[in-house]
């Protein structure tokens, strides 16, 4: 499963500077950088061969999301239904934009089936269970005159793009809790031993396995990477420009696709910046 995750160690190692030029905290964050692609490898071929690691992962995590400040937790069918109507408007719709978010889907979607589908053990994917989405996405596709169960026919065929990009990539770019807790975790790894196990440790603590979410939004960024136009050519967001097509409600409460800008997740910082951590974050 997720052959798409070719983290390579020693192409980590080759993008530092020449030893004369290294800094001693860049030093630390090349060991801690490397040990964390270790750790990815060893999951892949450990955690992931069927799947059970990945789902169990996230399900864990989705399933004991932290009330936020407005004491709301987020549930499974609260994060994903806005993904699968959107999905749903963009396939239906006969707007130019959508067909640029189509060409570049339907890439996605090979991509994602031919890495996936061979080897994950449908026994393990609880997004298929009845009524795991809940009442919301129910109501959002009855709106849309979609099928109500599961909501948009769910992550089911030509839709797995969706869970194994599209939700990791989401719980990474909502804002809720498991965002901040992650960063956390990422920025505390120069301050423990630059080793898989210490690594790991430190991600997974209480049991919470944040470990699987950065596995999962590091194969997703790279199964983005590989689906540019052209072919696996550009950086940043070039090549991915369909991708930022969105559906926007017109008068009638019909939609259509709109086409805006691609832009990176923002995080906060303070006043007074920590030229370590702008230097050195993940």
């Amino acid at each position: 499963m997720f052959d798409f995750l070719d983290l390579d160690v020693a192409e980590v190692k080759q993008t530092s500077r020449a030893s004369s030029e290294v800094t001693c905290d860049e030093k630390q964050w090349m060991a801690s950088a490397t040990s964390l692609v270790e750790l990815m490898l060893q999951m892949k071929q450990r955690d992931f061969i069927d799947g059970k690691g990945w789902f169990d992962g996230l399900k864990l995590l989705i399933d004991n999301t932290p009330k936020d400040d407005d004491s709301y937790a987020m549930t499974f069918g609260s994060l994903v239904a806005p993904m699968l109507r959107d999905h749903y408007i963009h396939w239906t719709s006969k707007h130019p934009n959508a067909a640029a978010f189509l060409k570049i889907y339907k890439r996605l979607e090979v991509k994602v089936g031919s890495a996936t589908g061979p080897g994950v053990n449908m026994a393990y994917d609880w997004t298929t269970r009845p009524g795991v989405f809940g009442r919301e996405a129910a109501c959002m596709a009855r709106e849309l005159g979609a099928t109500e169960e599961p909501p948009f026919d769910g992550f089911t065929f030509l839709k797995r793009t969706l869970l194994f990009v599209g939700l990791p990539l989401r719980l990474y770019l909502v804002d809720q809790p498991h965002l901040y807790r992650l960063l956390y975790r990422m920025r505390g790894l120069t301050s423990v031993e630059a080793s898989p196990s210490a690594i790991s440790e430190a991600l997974n603590r209480n049991g919470q396995p944040y470990g699987v979410l950065v596995y999962a939004i590091l194969a997703a960024l790279q199964m983005l990477h590989l689906v540019r136009l052209p072919m696996g050519k550009g950086k940043g967001a070039q090549g991915l420009e369909g991708l930022s097509v969105t559906a926007a409600p017109e008068r009638n409460s019909n939609f259509e696709a709109q086409h805006g800008k691609l832009i990176f997740r923002g995080v906060w910082v303070p006043h007074k910046i920590d030229e370590h951590l702008a230097a050195y974050t993940w």
